[in-house]
């Protein structure tokens, strides 16, 4: 390889430097422990160099989910293509589920999560997220809470104040209503869905509770995962090695999916396409739908 004799003189220069830390050690062994001299015998042998600089890494062609966006990396064996759906689909995750399904809102005062959908736990999820728009996009004037009515986008302009101006990134319209309305802070994306014709709420038997008509808040969540075939994954003979580079072969292929069975019905899951948005310039983008799949493995 190329790069087999560069490789070899980095270790040896690791080698000596080691050597020469290990005689250290046993030359002073039994004496009190003095850290400016440690640091100067550091320093003379060129373990410790002198800081240089600030600089900026230049490399290209790097994903951003890489570079540029911090969050979350999920780790998932390589054998379970459900699992690999899950976390490859982690990258939008549902507030209002995340909310509403753990104990992140607590049970008390009636607002038990029960069998079926409860409106008091719901109102508890709405007034959470509520708070949660609050905190990280302000509006100029008001609070979030005081919204009863879906925002309006005329001409790519929004009609509602935030603090930052910049953190309004894009939005979707189906027959000319506001349908996703998509903000940004610290690099990450969150999708405010509204429920313009009352159609989405299938779990309300009572139709969507929020005065503002919102029915769900998706968060930017996981960013990037790790498929593996080695650490949380037994991958010994051909056969499991086999099952999971098929698994990583329709990743590639975009054509991943499941069907399985779950509390007496039956689910299919596939891969999530990227979103579309339109900018506050009027141009159309996307958003990528998956987390940045890396593949992990041992030969």
């Amino acid at each position: 390889h190329e790069l087999s004799d560069k490789n070899k003189k980095i270790l040896e220069i690791r080698e000596k430097l080691q050597k020469a830390i290990d005689a250290w050690h046993k030359n002073n062994k039994g004496k009190q422990f003095n850290l400016k001299k440690y640091t100067k015998f550091l320093k003379k042998i060129g373990y410790l160099k002198k800081i240089g600089k600030n600089f900026k890494i230049k490399t290209k062609n790097i994903d951003e989910e890489i570079t540029s966006i911090c969050g979350p990396q999920l780790v998932v064996p390589i054998s379970n293509a459900r699992y690999v759906l899950n976390a490859s689909n982690a990258r939008w995750v549902s507030l209002y589920d995340s909310l509403y399904g753990t104990d992140i809102i607590s049970e008390t005062k009636g607002a038990v999560r029960g069998k079926t959908y409860n409106p008091i736990r719901g109102e508890k999820v709405i007034e959470y997220a509520r708070n949660f728009l609050d905190k990280y996009f302000p509006l100029k004037e008001k609070s979030w809470k005081d919204i009863s009515e879906i925002p309006k986008i005329n001409n790519n302009k929004l009609n509602l104040k935030l603090k930052n101006p910049k953190q309004f990134i894009g939005y979707v319209k189906k027959s000319n209503n506001l349908s996703s309305l998509l903000l940004a802070n610290n690099n990450l994306h969150i999708d405010i869905a509204f429920d313009f014709d009352e159609t989405l709420e299938v779990n309300n038997p009572d139709g969507n509770q929020d005065k503002a008509a919102i029915h769900d808040i998706f968060l930017e969540s996981a960013i990037s995962a790790i498929c593996d075939h080695e650490d949380s994954v037994t991958a010994v003979d051909a056969e499991d090695k086999i099952l999971g580079y098929k698994n990583w072969l329709d990743l590639m292929k975009g054509n991943l999916s499941v069907e399985f069975e779950k509390n007496g019905k039956k689910h299919f899951r596939k891969l999530n396409s990227d979103r579309n948005y339109i900018s506050p310039t009027g141009k159309k983008f996307k958003l990528h739908g998956r987390a940045l799949l890396l593949n992990r493995n041992v030969g």
